[in-house]
Order: structure tokens, then sequence, then C-alpha cells
């Protein structure tokens, strides 16, 4: 098979067969893997396919190795072919600088002939090819000299635009080797998936040193990096990588299932308090149709600045024994940021006092879209910080706040929300402890807006409050006077330099208008 679609994918490059996807055939092992290889070479173009997928196929080291070896070997071919067309074009503009001079026919005659010959040279049967978009070759059994084999092997004559290795074994081999192959494809590969692997800080070291010798703009959008026991000091590397003004066009982070914990949280900060410049237009890369660009950035942000659309950092010990530093330092970075559009923090053993670390970015922020704080124990209280914060955020569009035991005193504040709030359009309160009464109520009054389907038991009064609370909502008036007061001063302090701003804008605009 592997032998009939490469020949057909070899015909020409207007060829019909465009893929071969083999994936989830475990009988198939390396020895298919080596076929394919071999059938891709035997055509005599190098690589026609432009979608090779191999996903749950048994592959290890061996067959790994005999794809790269196929994949290099085009590549290089494609890229000397290239190297001496752009030397007969020098050659010619030489020849022709000399005869343009006598402004002769001839000379146009000439430039017509070069024309037609480049158009021969585009469909010369003989030409190289390297064709290869997407790989995929997850969920295998790939160590990490075959995945430092498939990274060395993404150069510069290898259109590819996305690699998914997930799911195999990678280690610090492995992932400079990618990390070298996003630098050398700088203008093609859009999405790494390098999740599942568990190399832990030492590969995410290694993967930002490769990304590192990089000297030229990235086209990297997305980077999944989640489940690879990945902590303190790999976030940090990563971000330094991230912030050295060449990966400005990544969207996409996933950090989700690592071990960041508190510290992980603080080194992501300076990620979101980075400024890049505007990346409409800076990357050369051009999505084709082949690339299938999925994106979901909302129709307002065609324009917007460089920097991250989304972060998953869920199931990250973010808030581990109660120390809410880490998320107070990436809260605050978040409060200006105003590229992030979605935020999962999911199952990060937020606290109420967390959920005021997220309420007061709320209450800063106008760019965030969708924030997750579901799975956390944020119980009635969080549930009053950030309904609080949110009657004076006008951006927020999705907020989960699933299976964090709010009872029916919680859900009360986000019924005053959604009757003050109308851009707050979708609210997951599932697996919570609401009552049936509330929930058929929230179903009457707020349809689609509210999901509070499958609650668990009635709430413990225990749990709900614990020692973030001395009594039920209502028995906290002392906490919510004072937290309401200080909220106040603050919306006061930001009305006073909001005037201030205006006043002085003003008096600059009459002194220039006197001086005129």
């Amino acid at each position: 098979m592997f032998r009939v679609a490469a020949a057909a994918a070899a015909c020409d490059r207007g060829a019909r067969v465009r893929g071969v996807d083999m994936s989830w055939s475990l009988k198939l092992s390396d020895d298919a893997a080596r076929a394919a290889a071999a059938a891709m070479e035997e055509t005599g173009r190098g690589w026609p396919l432009r979608r090779f997928a191999m996903r749950k196929a048994n592959i290890h080291d061996e067959g790994a190795m005999s794809l790269a070896g196929a994949i290099r070997r085009a590549g290089e071919a494609v890229a000397r072919y290239e190297r001496e067309r752009d030397a007969e074009r020098r050659q010619y503009a030489r020849r022709a600088s000399v005869n343009w001079d006598h402004r002769s026919r001839a000379a146009a005659g000439t430039n017509k002939n070069r024309k037609r010959d480049d158009d021969a040279r585009e469909k010369d049967p003989d030409a190289p090819l390297c064709e290869l978009r997407w790989l995929d070759l997850g969920s295998n059994h790939i160590g990490d000299a075959g995945a430092a084999a498939l990274g060395d092997a993404l150069g510069p004559g290898v259109p590819i635009a996305r690699v998914n290795v997930r799911d195999n074994q990678v280690g610090v081999l492995g992932c400079r080797a990618f990390g070298r192959a996003v630098a050398r494809c700088s203008t093609t590969l859009t999405r790494l998936d390098l999740a599942h692997s568990g190399f832990g800080d030492a590969g995410a070291v290694a993967l930002a040193d490769g990304l590192k010798t990089t000297r030229a703009p990235c086209a990297l959008k997305v980077l999944q990096l989640g489940f690879n026991s990945v902590g303190a000091v790999g976030a940090k590397a990563l971000v330094e990588a991230l912030t050295t003004g060449w990966m400005d066009a990544l969207r996409h982070l996933d950090l989700a299932c690592n071990v960041l914990g508190p510290e992980g949280f603080a080194a992501l900060a300076p990620l979101l308090e980075y400024e890049p410049a505007r990346v409409t237009g800076d990357v050369s890369y051009s999505p084709t149709a082949d690339d299938d660009d999925d994106d979901d950035d909302d129709d307002d942000d065609d324009d917007r600045r460089g920097g991250l659309y989304s972060l998953d950092v869920a199931v990250n010990q973010g808030a581990a024994d109660g120390e809410r530093s880490g998320v107070s330092a990436l809260m605050k970075a978040l409060e200006k940021n105003d590229s992030l559009r979605v935020l999962n923090a999911r199952g990060n053993d937020l606290t109420p006092r967390c959920a005021g670390d997220v309420a007061e970015m709320l209450m800063e922020n106008v760019a965030l879209r969708r924030l997750n704080v579901g799975y956390n124990k944020i119980y009635d209280e969080g549930a009053w910080e950030l309904m609080e914060a949110l009657s004076e955020n006008s951006t927020l569009r999705g907020l989960d706040v699933q299976r964090n035991e709010i009872s029916d005193e919680g859900g009360r504040h986000v019924e005053s929300l959604l009757r003050a709030n109308a851009t707050l359009t979708e609210v997951d309160m599932r697996s919570n402890q609401l009552s049936p009464e509330l929930v058929t109520r929230f179903e009457k009054t707020h349809g689609e807006r509210v999901n509070a389907r499958w609650q668990q038991e009635p709430p413990k009064k225990e749990k709900n409050i614990q020692a973030y609370s001395p009594g039920p909502m209502e028995a906290v008036g002392g906490r919510v006077a004072a937290k309401r007061a200080e909220r106040a001063a603050k919306k006061e302090a930001r009305r006073a330099a909001a005037n201030a701003a205006n006043a002085a804008n003003g008096a600059t605009a009459d002194a220039a208008t006197t001086a005129r």
C-alpha cells in the first residue's frame, strides 16, 4: 500500500494522493515504518506525501530512525536543488544586467525565455520532492534516540507545519532536537505536540535551549507540553526562550497536568507581562489549505497585539497547601495583559483567598473572555469574590466554577450577577451543591446561560466554611463588609486616576491650541 500511495503521489505536484494514515494498527510495528520510508525513496522523488500518520502503530526507535532518514534525505535534496536554482538565477541576473545596458530586444526575449525556463523547472519530473506538512507519530514507543533523529530530520527543505510525537518516551536529546527544528523550520512549523512524554524539567530546559538557537521570527503558534512533570525550573527556562522576541507568534501554550506549583505559577508571570510587537505580517509563513488552521480567535481579535491567546495550567498544584503567592503573581501579571483570551486554572487547589486574587485581576483585565476555575476549593466565599468582581467586568463571556462545593448561598450571588451582567453568557456550575429548587430556578430564569445539572450531595457545613470563614455568608458580615469597603476604595482611586489623566490630557491639548 505504501508503494502504491507513494508512486501515485509522486506522479506530479497535482497528485490526488496527499496523505497516508495507518494509525491504530498495532501489528504494523517497525517493519511497516521501514517499508514506508523505503517506498518514499523508491519513487526517486524524495517524500511526495503531505500528511503521514502512524499513531499508535507500535513504532520504536528503529522505525522512527528509518522515517527520519527518508525525510532528512528528501529535505536535503530539495534544499540542494533550490540552492542550484538560486545560483543559476544569480548567474543569469549578472549576464542579463550586461545585456540590459544595451536595451536590446534580445535581452527582453531572454527574460521571457527565463520565465518559460522557471515554469519548466516547476514541472520538472526529475526535481526532488519533500511535501511533508503533517507528521503524526503519537502514542508509540519512540525513545529519546528516535525522537532526536526525527527532530534533526526537520530542516529548511522540509515544509513541515505540524508535528505530533505525544505519548512517546521523548527525553532531553529529543526535546533539544525539536526545539532546534522549530528554529530551522521557522517559517513553516506552527504546531508542536510533545505532551505525555514525562521528560521533566531537564527536557523543558533542553527544549528551551533548542528554541533559543533561532535568529529569525518563528511561526510556532501552538506548543503542547502537558503531562510532562515540568516544574518551576522548566517553566522559567521556557519563559526565557519564549520572550526572546523570536517567538511572538505563539498563541496557545499547554502546560496542563505538570508540577508547576506556586513557584512555577510565579515563573510564568513574566510571559504574561511580556509585550511583543504586533505580529500581523511579521512572520513570513502563509497557511495553506493543508494546514486547516482552526484557531478559535474572537472576531474582534484580528488586529490584536502579539502574545498568548490561551494558557492552560490546569492540575498543577498552583496553590498547594494554601500557598497563594504563585496565583497572586500570575493574576497580577494578567491585570494589564491585553492578549490572553482563555485561562484554564482548573484543579489547582485554589482557596477563597486565591479566588480573591482572581477577582482583583477581573476588576482590571479587559481582554480575558473565558476563565476556568473549576475543581478547586473556592466555596461560597470564593464565589462571592468572583461575582462581586464580575459586576464591574464587561468582557468575560464564559466562567467555569464546576465542583467547588458551592451551595445555594454562593448560587444566589451568581443569580444577582446574571441579572446585572449581560456580557457573561455561559456559567458552568455542575457538580456543586445547589438545591433542586435553585437549579430549577436557574433553568427557568436563565436558560442556557447556566449549566447547573448533576449536583452533588447537600453541602457539609464544615467543608464549605472550613478555616476560610466563620460561618455562612450572612454570618461573615465583618469580612464581607471589609472587602466591599476595600473594593469601593479601589474603584474610587481608579476613577480619580482616570479623571486626573483626562484633565492632564485636556490641559495639554489646550496648551497646544494656545501655542498655535
